[in-house]
């Protein structure tokens, strides 16, 4: 009986230490995963920026659909067009 008392406490210490080291696993994984998040996010709104306050008339297509996805406001001067009116064309 002792020994099974002791096997169970041993299995229930591996579970114990089993969780703990995948908690913290998943800790680090979520970690990983919002900093790359909010490193992505930063470099959108760089691009973003720097899409919207270039001089340079610029209009970016999906190649595979052949459609506008957006046009900067260089572009619409050029164009005498809106954005709206561009973009999904």
């Amino acid at each position: 009986l002792d020994e099974l008392v002791t096997l169970s406490v041993v299995v229930s210490v591996a579970s114990v230490v089993f969780v703990v080291r995948r908690w913290r696993e998943l800790r680090a994984e979520v970690a990983t995963r919002r900093a790359a998040e909010r490193r992505a996010r930063a470099s959108e709104q760089r691009f973003a920026t720097a899409f919207e306050a270039s001089p340079q008339p610029t209009l970016i297509a999906d190649l595979e659909t052949e459609r506008v996805v957006d046009a900067n406001a260089a572009f619409e001067a050029l164009s005498g067009r809106a954005r709206a009116e561009l973009v999904g064309r």
